[in-house]
């Protein structure tokens, strides 16, 4: 995460949470957080009806909320992701993958969280989302638009999956399950710090609520609101209320508590099985999502998982939270921020992991793909031009010869001029050589680019030195014959000294752009160097720390590679 001021947006199929943070070298202060429920006319189950009407709604909430951050991470469970984890053996083998299914329209990122012991067999855990380009590619634009940087487009549930991070394992509690309470109640498994499987809960709490409005004649909403005003508490303000609306507290109680007793019931039998399928053992839980805030469901989610499992987090993140990486400071004034922000408060730990699933197209990634585009274009320009000179140059000294009077010249001047057509022959031969190896490193370092760059590392130009400098004519010497007198016959014929009319210079490539963080620069190095250019890339003055006027620290860099 870059330093400074970030956005960070959860669009769920109800409402849109968001959460600013400013951020410095360790620590990140909460500045504001809000809930954008008007926004929810624009979804549906289906996903986001109209693109353009929904960021408005969102830009325009977030402006009257006094939220200044530009730069935008958005996760959403609206938007079309699929997200599967896979455990590949590590034998060797080519695996069939989920990624392989998808179209030319799709949009494919993977993270690898490491190694485990599965079946008896060392085996690689690694989660792969796939998005529809097109509704991705529509949301980034509608943001720029609006005047906003979106840097990060994932899936709701590969965020929430970094909150494992939150706690680390031990050996009583070598397991980690996250239980996400949105309306579809998701929770993922872990056998210490990887994930063994993304399960999503069969039942809803949305027809959980449902089956009870029906039951006491009331709406959907209404049953909603009173759901998370009052939960599962029968204070008198509640009993108050409940009467004026004609409905008896007792009977409405006695039908919320019942459907939220035999919700949890199943999911924790349905938990308790796929724990014990992977062999987890004991596991701490982590609970997030909106309805973990319900108030008193958290007790009975103790109550039901006390015996093989521990509570860990009832709140994503409290007023003030504290790891070996980074200090979190809540300075929203609310003293602590709920699990309604759990997809949210996911973000903040992103930097954790070296590796990160990013769906942002890859013109975003890369500011634009004109660059990309306007680089290859320069290439294949370059190229061409060069070849034409190369022709021109060969037509023009061809016709010099064909045009020179015939005279005689002695045997000297002869064998000079023989040396001469072959030093020009061998010179056209590298311009030839340069050129096809301009146009070959320059594609390859082209495709490198685009594939390695992402929203966190920025690739601003592709150069290229001249591959053809020329030089000046000595004109002003003469060629001495054989007897030591100047030859006016040789003049005549062309046959002077020839300094290299055309000389080839070293096709070296300069690579210029920034990061948020060196070790994007670090692994950008590597993976050029470990696509076939191992001792020819260098690092050209380092990595250097460079602070912009909005004290958002950039790391800029320049890569030499020789052709």
């Amino acid at each position: 995460m870059i330093n400074g001021k970030s956005l960070f947006l959860d669009i769920g199929t109800d409402s849109i949470k968001a959460v600013e943070i400013a951020k410095t070298t360790d620590k990140m202060m909460l500045t504001n957080a809000t809930i954008i429920s008007d926004a929810r006319r624009y979804l549906s189950e289906y996903g986001v009806e109209n693109m353009s009407g929904l960021v408005n709604c969102i830009t325009d909430e977030l402006e009257n909320s006094g939220f200044t951050a530009k730069r935008v991470y958005i996760a959403s469970s609206s938007l079309r992701i699929e997200s599967s984890l896979e455990i590949t053996d590590d034998s060797g083998k080519a695996q069939p993958s989920k990624a392989d299914e998808a179209s030319n329209t799709s949009i494919v990122s993977k993270q690898v969280y490491g190694s485990i012991v599965y079946d008896n067999k060392v085996c690689t855990s690694t989660v792969i989302s796939i998005g529809d380009s097109y509704v991705l590619r529509s949301l980034a634009e509608s943001f720029d638009a609006k005047g906003y940087q979106v840097v990060s487009i994932e899936d709701s549930i590969t965020t929430v999956m970094n909150l494992a991070k939150l706690t680390k394992y031990t050996f009583d509690f070598p397991g980690k399950v996250i239980i996400s309470f949105g309306n579809t109640t998701k929770y993922i498994c872990y056998n210490k710090d990887c994930p063994v499987s993304i399960n999503e809960y069969g039942a809803r709490i949305s027809d959980m609520i449902a089956q009870i409005a029906d039951a006491l004649k009331m709406t959907y909403q209404e049953i909603n609101t009173l759901f998370f005003k009052y939960g599962l508490i029968m204070s008198e303000e509640a009993i108050r209320e409940l009467m004026s609306r004609g409905i008896d507290p007792n009977g409405y109680f006695d039908a919320i508590r019942g459907c939220c007793l035999s919700y949890l019931e199943q999911l924790k039998e349905e938990v308790d099985a796929e724990c014990e399928t992977k062999g987890l053992g004991r596991c701490y839980i982590i609970v997030t999502g909106g309805y973990a805030d319900i108030p008193g469901l958290y007790d009975m989610l103790e109550h039901e998982f006390c015996d093989e499992y521990k509570i860990l987090l009832r709140n994503a993140i409290p007023h003030m939270y504290e790891n070996e990486y980074f200090v979190i400071q809540n300075k929203t004034g609310a003293r602590d921020i709920g699990a309604v922000y759990g997809t949210c408060t996911g973000f903040l730990l992103k930097d954790m992991f070296r590796q990160s699933i990013n769906l942002l197209p890859k013109y975003q990634k890369l500011d634009s793909s004109t660059n990309m585009t306007s680089a290859l274009k320069g290439f294949a320009f370059m190229s061409a031009a060069a070849f034409v000179v190369a022709v021109i140059m060969l037509v023009i000294t061809c016709f010099s010869y064909m045009s020179t009077p015939i005279v005689p010249i002695s045997g000297d001047d002869l064998n000079y001029q023989r040396e001469t057509l072959l030093h020009k022959e061998e010179q056209l031969d590298k311009q030839l050589e340069a050129v096809g190896s301009l146009k070959t490193t320059g594609a390859s370092l082209v495709g490198l680019c685009n594939r390695y760059s992402g929203g966190m590392l920025t690739v601003i130009s592709i150069d290229s030195t001249d591959v053809l400098t020329s030089g000046e004519d000595e004109t002003q010497g003469t060629t001495g014959s054989t007897d030591g007198s100047a030859s006016s016959d040789a003049q005549d014929a062309n046959v002077q000294p020839v300094e290299d009319m055309t000389t080839v210079v070293n096709n070296d490539y300069t690579i210029r752009g920034f990061a948020a963080d060196p070790s994007y620069v670090t692994a950008f190095f590597e993976n050029i160097c470990a696509n076939g250019y191992k001792g020819k890339a260098t690092m050209n003055d380092g990595i250097r720390k460079v602070t912009l006027p909005s004290m958002e620290e950039m790391y800029i860099f320049e890569i030499i590679v020789k052709g």
